[in-house]
């Protein structure tokens, strides 16, 4: 590995190893990212973005065309005024403009607002999530393709995992096919094309604090997009579906469980130490049945 590298005129001269299987030409060379204090408190720890931070993966993809990509990642920040880039992918060529025969994902807080970009005019709004996410809190946001080429559309955005509502703007909608020769941005554009910068003028780095940045060549399911601190209970409500409400922090299972016709990811326990696998409706007559919902795995004591 190069002892020095320049990303978008800052010099990065350390690395971020990758702990996923993806392997060691993923890790991300990054530069003037200070470790602060994480979202999990003491011991724990978290990148400081300022607007001349870096993290970018100089290893192209590792996905091409129409394949998945969804990744999910914790941010914290009070900056409002501008729009600031979360996560990045795009191609590397360098040119002078952003291609528009195939397709980026860009994801940005908006004036602290979600929002998904796959061409310049081809944007993800959120029509449903009140309120602003740059509120000094920690907030986890998860993006998923659900299938190979799916629409803009299809793509689906979290909140502290919860679904949130979106459309496309102004109605327009196309299939989604990623450049084959692209690159990973965390915060910033990273490697790729310079013609970014151009065509994106307004779109600044992330300033605030990033942990737990994760990425997938899948959709996610029900437990990739929020760890949840505390036990939480899933009951059968007398419609057929389900509802989570709050349990004793003792009891702490470690995913969340959705308001769906089924607690989907999970198992379901009638105590915390026994797990049943779930694999369809309870029967009939059991409405009142109160169950846990626990990781599939194991459990956090």
């Amino acid at each position: 590995m190069a002892t020095s590298v320049e990303v978008r005129g800052v010099h990065c001269v350390d690395s971020i190893y990758n702990q996923g299987s993806f392997g060691a030409q993923y890790d991300a060379q990054v530069s003037n990212i200070e470790l602060v204090s994480g979202r999990k408190g003491t011991g724990d720890t978290a990148g400081l973005f300022k607007e001349d931070s870096r993290m970018a993966i100089f290893g192209f993809g590792p996905y091409s065309g129409g394949e998945v990509i969804s990744f999910s990642l914790w941010i914290k920040t009070y900056e409002s005024n501008s729009e600031m880039i979360l996560a990045h992918y795009g191609s590397r060529w360098a040119s002078e403009k952003v291609s528009t025969d195939k397709d980026h994902l860009t994801l940005t807080l908006d004036h602290g607002v979600l929002a998904l970009y796959i061409q310049p005019t081809l944007k993800l709004e959120t029509t449903s999530f009140a309120g602003s996410l740059a509120d000094r809190k920690w907030h986890h946001i998860a993006v998923s393709m659900p299938k190979k080429n799916c629409l803009l559309s299809e793509v689906e955005l979290f909140v502290d995992g919860e679904a949130v509502n979106t459309a496309p703007r102004e109605g327009r909608d196309q299939r989604i096919f990623q450049h084959t020769a692209g690159s990973m941005g965390i915060g910033g554009f990273g490697y790729t094309s310079g013609g970014f910068d151009k065509t994106y003028p307004d779109m600044k780095p992330f300033k605030g604090r990033i942990d737990d940045f994760s990425l997938w060549a899948r959709p996610l399911v029900l437990e990739d997009t929020f760890e949840y601190g505390y036990g939480r209970e899933c009951i059968k409500n007398n419609d057929g579906t389900y509802q989570e409400i709050a349990i004793s922090k003792k009891k702490q299972c470690r995913k969340r469980c959705a308001r769906r016709n089924a607690c989907l990811g999970y198992e379901l326990a009638k105590s915390p130490l026994k797990c049943i696998h779930f694999n369809q409706i309870p029967a009939a007559g059991s409405a009142k049945m109160s169950v846990q919902c626990v990781q599939k795995v194991k459990m956090i004591h």
